[in-house]
């Protein structure tokens, strides 16, 4: 017996696997050794062997059937997972009161007896019958035998491609023919008619979705072929450009613009009625936060009536939110830009004037788009990026892209112009110390605009890129003293008329000094100087001031002569009436061009 126990021992260590423990042994060895021997070599615990989580079978499978009066008829598999969903629950509620542990066991056996009978009833002891004493069937009832769901439905699945009937004669058939009763044919050739009508409906959905494509295409009446939903999507009339991806959403709005001489260059004015539809959602959570409301229906009814707390909030949520305006067409990055906006009554965004350039925005009626960043990573990407301070010069250049025009370059040069009359010789100028004394004299009327005068150079004896370093005073203009005072003292004295050329380089000398933060400070100042100048300045154009050349006359004299030789060769048919339109159109464009 030791011998035996001890040679058993020795030949664990050599067991390969079950297999071939019950091939070398036979029965000897116990199924509880050859059980663990098979976990062990398979790598696999023994708690998976336990079932944690119960799976439920769809419910077409266990259907529930209304019958008339209001009754169900359902299926038994309804009934046994019922039992087992009520006696999970009951073990639950019975731990969960420190019951004793002998209630427990028996609540564990009883919810056991619920899953035996769910997978196979009537195995484990006694069956649970339903009405009429009948035992309900289990998961393993509905896949067993002949009538169960393998066999059945699965793996007995009828395909008939041969039929039987009774002979007549066929007097009328062919020798290589034979008739064939339509019933059956339907039958045998069934999977032939399926398959014809699978390719069928495969070509009418290829042509719903891209009408000619895989063959020829469908058409409708007049032979034209019918549009499917590819053409509807695609090119620029389809849905996707033309409603989709330009389709206004909540938070972006379009309006008419015009000039904001008041803003500063990163701010935009933004009409009231047009903010408080952008910025609705933000003035929601706000009246909610506050407890004005405490639903978003009654919300976007306090802002419909607009109440000065909406008005208030309003404010408070565009304080340091940034929009972004884009003028269609997008050709450039700088067509899109990011600007504070500032409140404004009317219906006309209002921007600044040294952005139109960036823009190529001019007042006739153009409209721009605004739209709000709604993240907080937008709004900061857009304020460190897109903002217009940030974007003061050309990406494609280089060069100053916010260059003052029109109004403001009038103005600097009107300010900026050579004096009024070159003066006497010897004559003695009015000396002025600073600036200051300069602006009182101004003001004080005794000192014009254009007026010469002399004052302490402010750049003697420092290098400046524009100033004059060794003259300890300068003959200069009040304007231009003036004009000096905005810029920074880097800069230096400039003592020329400023054009607009002129002040596109003062701009880019001042940010390779000042840096830019200084420089837009200045644009903003070289704007309202500019503007105050012009008003001043009181400029306006008419018809006298158009200067007539000279040659206009003979110009004109000469093009009617040519006119009337052209006409007198197309009335003698020497040329066509194509050529003689062409000719006169060459004289007058020759004309003009003069």
């Amino acid at each position: 017996m030791k011998s035996s126990t001890a040679r058993r021992r020795s030949n664990t260590a050599k067991i390969s696997s079950p297999a071939w423990a019950l091939k070398q042994f036979g029965n000897s060895w116990p199924r509880s050794t050859l059980l663990v021997q098979g976990f062990q070599n398979s790598h696999a615990r023994p708690e998976w062997m336990i079932l944690d989580v119960l799976p439920v079978i769809p419910p077409d499978l266990r259907p529930l059937v209304p019958l008339e009066g209001g009754r169900f008829a359902t299926s038994d598999l309804n009934d046994l997972y019922r039992r087992v969903i009520n006696r999970n629950n009951r073990l639950k509620n019975l731990l969960l009161l420190k019951t004793p542990d002998v209630i427990i066991r028996n609540e564990k056996r009883m919810l056991q007896e619920a899953v035996d009978a769910l997978f196979d009833n009537g195995r484990h002891g006694r069956a649970v019958t339903g009405a009429g004493n009948r035992p309900l069937k289990s998961l393993s009832d509905m896949l067993k035998g002949k009538g169960g769901r393998f066999r059945q439905n699965l793996l007995g699945k009828r395909v008939d491609y041969s039929g039987r009937s009774v002979i007549v004669i066929g007097p009328e058939l062919k020798l290589h023919q034979c008739g064939l009763p339509k019933k059956m044919a339907l039958v045998l050739f069934e999977p032939f008619i399926i398959r014809r009508q699978k390719r069928m409906l495969q070509e009418a959905v290829d042509a719903l979705f891209d009408n000619g494509r895989h063959g020829r295409a469908v058409t409708g009446a007049g032979n034209r072929p019918l549009k499917s939903l590819s053409d509807m999507l695609k090119g620029k009339g389809g849905r996707f450009r033309q409603n989709l991806l330009g389709k206004r959403v909540d938070y972006s709005g379009r309006s008419v613009i015009v000039i904001g001489p008041e803003l500063k260059l990163h701010q935009c004015g933004l009409p009231k009625k047009m903010a408080l539809v952008l910025f609705e959602p933000f003035i929601i959570r706000r009246l909610k936060d506050l407890g004005y409301v405490h639903t978003v229906r009654s919300a976007k009814k306090m802002i419909e009536r607009q109440t000065p707390e909406v008005w208030d909030i309003l404010d408070e949520v565009t304080k340091g939110h940034p929009v972004l305006l884009n003028r269609a067409p997008t050709l450039h990055r700088l067509s899109i830009q990011a600007f504070e906006p500032q409140l404004i009554e009317g219906e006309a965004i209002r921007i600044h004037p040294l952005v139109c350039t960036a823009y190529n925005a001019d007042f006739d009626g153009d409209q721009m788009a605004v739209h709000v960043p709604l993240s907080v990573e937008a709004q900061m990407e857009a304020r460190m990026l897109m903002l217009a301070p940030n974007n003061i010069f050309s990406p494609s250049s280089g060069k100053p892209i916010t260059t003052p025009s029109q109004d403001i370059t009038l103005g600097c040069y009107y300010l900026t112009q050579n004096p009024r009359g070159q003066g006497k010789d010897g004559q003695r100028l009015p000396l002025f110390v600073d600036a200051a004394e300069v602006e009182f004299a101004m003001a004080e009327g005794s000192v014009r605009t254009h007026d010469r005068i002399r004052i302490k150079n402010p750049d003697f004896g420092r290098q400046t890129i524009y100033g004059n370093a060794e003259d300890k005073t300068i003959e200069t203009t009040a304007g231009r003293v003036v004009f000096n005072e905005i810029w920074p003292k880097q800069l230096g004295f400039f003592n020329k008329a400023a054009g607009k050329k002129q002040l596109s380089d003062i701009i880019w000398r001042c940010y390779q000094i000042a840096g830019p933060a200084e420089t837009v400070a200045t644009l903003d100042k070289l704007k309202e100087l500019g503007f105050t100048e012009a008003t001043k300045a009181g400029i306006s154009i008419g018809i006298s001031d158009m200067i007539i050349p000279k040659e206009k006359q003979t110009e004109l004299e000469n093009a009617y002569k040519q006119k009337r030789q052209v006409e007198q060769q197309y009335r003698k048919g020497i040329i066509t009436d194509g050529e003689r339109y062409n000719k006169i159109i060459d004289i007058w464009t020759h004309a003009g061009d003069e």
